[in-house]
């Protein structure tokens, strides 16, 4: 069986994880989710640059949204579909960090998931533009979260702010598994 990056980086704390998340994180069918989300941007040329650069969908206080997440021994990809906008990253975890990394475009971001109480952190902790690291004052803060509501759906909270409290991006919303067809 291959281990998804979350599992990797998670280790023995992937077992704590709520059912939902433990869905979500794993190599296991089905890889496919669907729900809703809100995407909201910060405002000025460094998050619109940002923006574009990463490929992340337009703002939107309410869109469906779909996951397809393919994994093999090396890597999973993320196909995220925002209402028609697609973004893609690719994610695999790093033995010499024992972390995650995850790549959008042009942008490489160093991550490190912790599990609090029943909810999934995950902070990034380094960030590249073309392979250049960023410097700390204009590199990405995570305010990531992940948990399960009350219906049993994965939910997530995702922030990134610029140098400091200058948001670049959030998105937040609810997935399901979708459902699997046989042909």
């Amino acid at each position: 069986m291959i281990q998804s990056p979350f599992q990797r980086a998670l280790g023995p704390d992937f077992a704590k994880l709520p059912a939902a998340l433990q869905r979500f994180h794993s190599s296991d069918p089905p890889c496919r989710f669907h729900g809703r989300a809100r995407v909201e941007h910060g405002r000025g040329i460094l998050p619109a640059i940002a923006i574009k650069s990463g490929g992340f969908p337009p703002q939107t206080t309410d869109t469906a949204i779909s996951i397809t997440v393919t994994s093999n021994s090396v890597s999973e990809t993320w196909e995220r579909m925002f209402g028609t906008h697609k973004t893609t990253s690719e994610l695999r975890y790093d033995t010499a960090t024992s972390a995650i990394i995850e790549r959008f475009g042009t942008v490489t971001c160093t991550l490190v998931p912790a599990l609090n109480d029943g909810v999934l952190n995950v902070a990034v902790v380094r960030a590249s533009v073309l392979g250049i690291p960023l410097p700390r004052f204009i590199s990405p803060r995570s305010d990531s979260r992940e948990w399960q509501d009350e219906q049993g759906r994965f939910c997530f909270d995702i922030a990134a702010y610029l140098g400091g409290d200058r948001l670049l991006i959030r998105y937040s919303g609810w997935l399901e598994p979708a459902l699997r067809t046989t042909s």
